[in-house]
């Protein structure tokens, strides 16, 4: 059958929605607090705007605790967010993920366990923020979405839609009648021609209530299984089984290696032969539906590190020394403290990687050692278990060579020092964060670089004037870092 309709139904199933990727949670030590990292980015627009929030449960999904995320930013982490929650001394916990770029969604799900149906409103969550009063030549209150949800088990893919109104009706004499739908896709579809829609109707003969399959450029469509409906005051519950949207060759290969499917959701009203007409729809969001983060308090492997070293292992003042080790955890913790302790200095070190089930490479380079033989040694903590490596050295030689090491050293320096009030920083690279820290190693000020010259006018971040002493200005680029002595008067 041909309906310019279709189109309506088939919708832009591939989101410009937020990314998130590399989700995992630091060790559960019963009674503590863990911490969650994903990495979230824009399609679009890189690293930002980007607002993340996480929802946690500590009692079998019964309820849910809603906590914002915050990106973490710098070397390594500039498109990570993290948040931290506490949890008990023992039991399961769940926890799922949702970002908004500002237009669309991409979200994790609770997972229905025991195919509750309908699912409760806590094995559902948003997809999407649907303003009420947005339709278009509405018949009626009962054609406008006011809520878009989802929700997943091992069998069946869950949506229930809300409306401005008390019901669902299918029909009015003697037209039009309606037909409410939400939609699927995933991006590796074999062809972009191909959507697949849940959609409740009863227009005899034409189209009734089941899964349909779109097709976009040829504005065909064909009931292909049947689906379960459950309508109750303003909220319209649907569910189809997975087999029924995964065995369709036009769907694809699932799991699919972006891990979500596209979602959207429309209301039509039909009239007759040609004459399809669009209500109310939303933006198109992703949904994560292959797994709902859970973990087991008080369960955990201790991490392991390995191909720990330093290169060079001697060179002269100004020589970039670089610091690798592998850090490999089993339970995909990330370490809440990840550093190389030189001498009696703790640095902390930046990511190349988060896959730390198969092993994470994690690095710096530091160019100022004084002349002689300096110890270091790879320290990593996961929440529950630190580990480290057997202490090793590498020698720093009495007399400068002029190499690119030692120039690019010297290009970095701090205008005056000694210092009253106001200190300027030359030879900065531009997006590079600077750091301030007391004798003590505590961090007292973070400048994110925005031209070679940098001031700091001797404020904390609270912008409490600090006290004369001592402090360590430390240029971190990539994975490289320079630092500088500070004298305060």
């Amino acid at each position: 059958m041909r309906t310019a309709g279709v189109l309506l139904l088939a919708l832009a199933l591939l989101p410009a929605a937020p990314v998130m990727t590399n989700i995992s949670n630091t060790a559960p030590a019963p009674g503590g607090m863990v911490m969650v990292n994903a990495d979230i980015f824009d399609t679009l627009r890189g690293p930002g705007p980007v607002t993340a929030e996480l929802m946690y449960s500590t009692d079998g999904e019964t309820n849910w605790t809603t906590i914002g995320m915050t990106r973490i930013g710098g070397p390594g982490y500039d498109s990570t967010f993290c948040a931290s929650f506490p949890i008990p001394g023992s039991g399961t916990v769940y926890y799922y993920l949702r970002a908004n770029d500002g237009v669309s969604y991409a979200t994790q799900a609770p997972v229905n366990l025991n195919d509750a149906w309908p699912p409760p409103d806590n094995l559902l969550t948003k997809v999407t923020d649907e303003p009420a009063g947005d339709t278009v030549n509405a018949e009626g209150p009962f054609l406008d979405l006011t809520g878009v949800y989802v929700g997943y088990s091992g069998n069946y893919v869950y949506a229930m839609l809300t409306n401005n109104s008390t019901g669902w009706p299918l029909y009015r004499f003697p037209t039009p009648w309606y037909i409410y739908s939400v939609g699927l896709a995933s991006r590796q579809m074999p062809s972009d021609s191909f959507a697949l829609a849940l959609a409740h109707a009863n227009v005899i003969g034409i189209f009734t209530t089941g899964l349909a399959l779109l097709n976009r450029y040829t504005q065909g469509y064909q009931r292909i299984a049947d689906i379960d409906v459950r309508a109750s005051g303003n909220r319209l519950y649907l569910r189809c089984l997975w087999n029924s949207i995964t065995s369709r060759p036009e769907f694809g290969p699932w799991p699919n290696s972006d891990k979500f499917l596209a979602v959207a959701a429309a209301n039509l009203s039909y009239f007759g032969p040609g004459n399809w007409y669009r209500r109310d729809g939303t933006d198109t969001a992703a949904f994560y539906c292959l797994g709902t983060p859970s973990f087991n308090v008080g369960q955990n492997h201790a991490p392991a590190l390995s191909n720990a070293g330093v290169q060079p292992r001697s060179g002269y003042p100004g020589t970039a020394f670089g610091f690798q080790v592998r850090y490999t955890d089993l339970d995909n913790n990330p370490p809440v403290l990840h550093a190389v302790v030189v001498d009696a200095e703790t640095l902390s070190l930046v990511p190349l990687g988060r896959r730390y089930i198969s092993g994470a490479d994690f690095t710096i380079q530091e160019q100022v050692f004084p002349p002689g033989t300096h110890s270091f040694h790879f320290v990593f903590d996961d929440g529950m278990t630190r580990v480290a490596t057997p202490v090793d050295s590498f020698t720093v030689l009495g007399a400068a060579l002029a190499d690119a090491g030692s120039n690019a050293q010297e290009s970095f320096h701090a205008q005056p020092n000694p210092f009253r009030n106001r200190v300027r920083f030359r030879g900065v690279a531009r997006e590079t964060w600077l750091e301030i820290r007391s004798s003590a190693g505590r961090l007292v000020r973070r400048i994110r670089a925005s031209s070679p010259d940098v001031l700091w006018d001797g404020l904390d971040e609270n912008g409490h004037r600090l006290p004369p002493g001592v402090y360590l200005a430390r240029l971190v680029e990539n994975n490289r870092s320079h630092r500088l002595r500070l004298l305060r008067l």
